[in-house]
């Protein structure tokens, strides 16, 4: 019997020193550096204000200051959960291939350095800044200015953010809605190849947004697929190759598309429930100009004239109630069609299902 207590003893004192609090100081920026996979999250809600963190009790990591770290002689193949107090600066690096997921936290600006995949899920932050040399996703919201850098590929559900800045390098780049007040999304050109002058071949991209709404700025320098399912805003986008599929499914008080070498496709909306209030005036230049009689209403446009001119196509129409002020469609490929059809939002976010997510890169 006093046997039996004293392994249970042993069994409790075990589960009680899985982790330890260590204090912090008071509003000081937390640093967390790191060689195995990696768990961030805050304290539980009923002592998320208190000044310490928690870290394994497993002689991994040692705390000096704010300062939370790990020795190369000490990696680990499984993952650690590190907890911290809300509304702090944080910096996390991982310093190898690991997996570091940051998760359920609130708070100022936060920074991620890692050579691994970073697994994102519901976060608040004024700002987040994201380094990876591979995949970056969440799973739930991101809320405040947002900026990521990958040379792999993007995931994301949903982006609530006042500035969005995303540079990748690919295959793909899926979000699922975005609402933002501006952004920013560029793709990574490659580096020179091994005799310094020869550019590096650059995989076909592709692109996919559910809902975007913002002051977009997208600049492709090499091949994509790039679908918006239902845009809001304005839209300056500049591609080298490839096809752009975009639906309208709101005001765009200025869109501004050039494609070099590729296809176009322009969804304006209709419902028929009520008359749209979208309009704008369509400025379309292209080595081929097709407007779907089947899809868009006879009186949707106050033009269905296609005029030709050396090597190109030309067209110019307006679309939706006539207004003092016409908003400014110019779409614009050298060679290419530029496809002009009318769709009601739900058929539009029906197409755009095929599209994104179907390259899942998840937590």
């Amino acid at each position: 019997m006093l046997r039996f207590l004293n392994l249970s003893s042993n069994l409790m004192l075990k589960q009680l020193h899985r982790s330890a609090y260590f204090d912090i100081s008071k509003n000081a920026k937390i640093m967390i550096n790191v060689c195995s996979p990696i768990n961030v999250e805050c304290l539980l809600p009923h002592e998320a204000d208190r000044d310490s963190v928690q870290i394994p009790d497993n002689s991994l990591f040692k705390i000096v200051g704010n300062n939370i770290s790990q020795s190369i002689s000490s990696i680990s193949e499984s993952e650690s959960t590190i907890k911290i107090p809300v509304k702090r600066d944080v910096d996390i690096v991982l310093q190898n291939a690991s997996p570091l997921n940051f998760q359920k936290y609130e708070g100022l600006n936060a920074s991620i350095n890692s050579h691994g995949p970073v697994n994102l899920r519901k976060l608040r932050l004024f700002n987040l800044c994201v380094h990876s040399l591979d995949n970056i996703s969440s799973v739930g919201y991101i809320e405040g200015n947002f900026s990521a850098f990958t040379i792999a590929s993007m995931n994301f559900d949903n982006l609530t953010c006042e500035n969005i800045e995303l540079l990748f390098g690919g295959p793909a780049c899926n979000v699922k809605s975005a609402y933002c007040e501006s952004m920013t999304l560029k793709s990574i050109v490659p580096e020179l190849s091994s005799d310094g002058v020869t550019p590096a071949e650059q995989m076909p991209l592709d692109i996919n947004f559910g809902t975007l709404h913002g002051n977009v700025n997208v600049e492709i320098d090499g091949t994509a697929e790039l679908n918006i399912g239902s845009f809001e805003g304005t839209l300056k986008l500049r591609q080298r190759l490839g096809k752009v599929s975009l639906h309208i499914a709101g005001p765009c008080p200025l869109l501004e598309i050039d494609v070099a070498e590729g296809d176009i496709e322009i969804s304006l909306p209709i419902d028929s429930a009520s008359p749209s209030t979208v309009n704008g005036l369509l400025d379309i230049s292209a080595s081929s100009i097709k407007l779907d009689k089947n899809t868009t209403p006879e009186d949707a446009l106050d033009n269905w004239d296609i005029s030709e001119g050396p090597g190109e196509q030309r067209f110019c129409g307006s679309f939706g109630p006539k207004t003092d002020e016409e908003p400014l469609w110019r779409i614009r490929t050298l060679r290419g069609t530029v496809k002009v059809s009318c769709s009601s939002w739900a058929d539009a976010m029906m197409r755009n299902l095929g599209h994104v997510g179907q390259a899942p890169i998840g937590i």
